[in-house]
């Protein structure tokens, strides 16, 4: 193997790296927002908290909510509850998440090609 061929290498090893990476956080991401949006319907719509599913989705989410508890009360609007605690989360992390990716952009690198070395003979 020449030089070449080993910067080559080494270059598609880290892009496949970078993209494994940016594309976990981008899943990881994109669950935690869902799941802090479907429980803020859950307790728009008054579901069943002994209900399997919705049990599961509030205790889920009681861990990704504990750092805004006390950031903003909850609200009714038309006799419906609004958990505004869910909508502080669902800010904070999308704010989060944009940090987060920028930071990784600072990492993101673009190979420059160079052109191969005059030969002569």
């Amino acid at each position: 193997m020449n030089t070449y061929q080993i910067q080559d290498a080494a270059w598609a090893g880290y892009r496949w790296a970078y993209k494994a990476i940016r594309r976990a956080i981008l899943v990881i991401w994109g669950l935690v927002e869902f799941v802090l949006l479907l429980r803020l319907m859950l307790v728009f719509l008054r579901a069943n908290p002994e209900a399997l599913v919705a049990r599961e989705i509030y205790r889920l989410t009681r861990t990704l909510l504990f750092p805004f508890q006390s950031i903003l009360p909850d609200y009714i609007w038309r006799d419906r509850p609004i958990e505004l605690t869910a909508v502080a989360a669902i800010i904070g992390y999308l704010i989060a998440g944009l940090a987060v990716l920028s930071f990784l952009k600072l990492f993101h690198w673009e190979r420059r090609t160079l052109p191969p070395p005059i030969q002569y003979r």
